[in-house]
């Protein structure tokens, strides 16, 4: 496929979705004459680097996916988000708490509502979350948020199971996986800080690296955190009824409540970063100092996790 059909194409396919095109098409014809250069300067033929900047660029399909308009997705969580603002508002003025205590919970709505205030309270993840949205793109963000999930996921079934309780035990092992976190961090901050590549190698509204790699970031970050950990393990058993029947399964279905609750306000918040980066990212060198930002980000998160106690 030549460039001027790969962007016909792309052009149809924006038309089709009612997405704005003369934005996207222009960075896209930046995006593809730049990499069509560096395949002439690496000793391709025209037609040999024009192949090879369109396959690099990604399908049409993928790249007006990522500038589908947001509202009707905003829309949903927002109705989520008031559905259960009044069922708990409800709750509250009914004094009906025992009805929703399910699977062996005691004050289920009261978790709810403090699962809630503390996933607002912004800590590591949050500052994680921005800074890749806003440094990347909002793939790269809502990637982020899913390998938080299940580093989420991970700790609850660790408390569950009374792994957790080795952390608080040992001050070996907690300063252990801190340290690894925090090297991590400092790891993933280094290499977007010093990373070098072309600008035209890199697809529109793309990461740095692919999605495994950001997805595999974002789960290891919430999983080396034993903050996360220990949370978990004095946050949920105040929550477990003593006649539950199973506490295992009550820990599951108290940490998935958490889970679910955290991970729509992260959505939230990597939407929110997204908009800021789309309007930021448009020049290559925009988008290489925001990415050097989020290295800093990611540095300054990682040393203040290795000297907190």
């Amino acid at each position: 496929m030549t460039r001027e059909s790969y962007l016909q194409a792309l052009q149809n396919e924006l038309g089709r979705r009612g997405i704005q095109s003369s934005r996207v098409l222009e960075e896209a014809q930046g995006h593809l004459s730049d990499a069509i250069e560096q395949g002439i300067e690496d000793g391709l033929s025209y037609e040999a680097a024009e192949q090879r900047a369109v396959e690099r660029f990604g399908s049409v399909q993928t790249v007006a996916g990522q500038f589908e308009p947001a509202g009707s997705r905003i829309a949903i969580w927002a109705a989520a988000g008031m559905a259960l603002t009044l069922g708990m508002a409800w709750a509250l003025f009914s004094r009906r708490w025992t009805s929703l205590d399910v699977l062996g919970t005691q004050n289920l709505l009261v978790f709810a509502g403090t699962g809630i205030l503390l996933n607002l309270t912004p800590g590591q993840d949050t500052m994680y979350i921005l800074a890749r949205s806003v440094g990347q793109g909002r793939r790269a963000g809502m990637l982020s948020v899913l390998g938080i999930a299940s580093g989420t996921f991970v700790h609850t079934v660790a408390a569950a199971l009374g792994l957790s309780a080795v952390l608080a035990t040992s001050a070996l092992a907690f300063a252990i996986v801190k340290l690894a976190g925090a090297a991590y961090l400092v790891y993933l901050g280094i290499r977007l800080l010093f990373h070098r590549r072309h600008a035209a190698q890199q697809p529109l509204e793309d990461a740095a690296e692919d999605s495994w790699a950001i997805y595999r970031s974002g789960f290891l970050t919430n999983l080396l955190n034993p903050k996360v950990a220990l949370f978990f393990l004095a946050f949920l058993p105040q929550f477990v009824a003593p006649s539950a029947s199973s506490r295992t399964m009550t820990f599951l279905f108290l940490g998935a409540v958490f889970m679910i609750t955290g991970t729509i306000w992260s959505f939230v918040l990597a939407w929110f970063g997204s908009v800021i980066s789309s309007h930021l990212r448009a020049r290559p060198s925009t988008r290489s100092v925001l990415e050097r930002a989020t290295g800093a980000v990611f540095v300054g998160v990682g040393v203040k996790l290795a000297a907190s106690r």
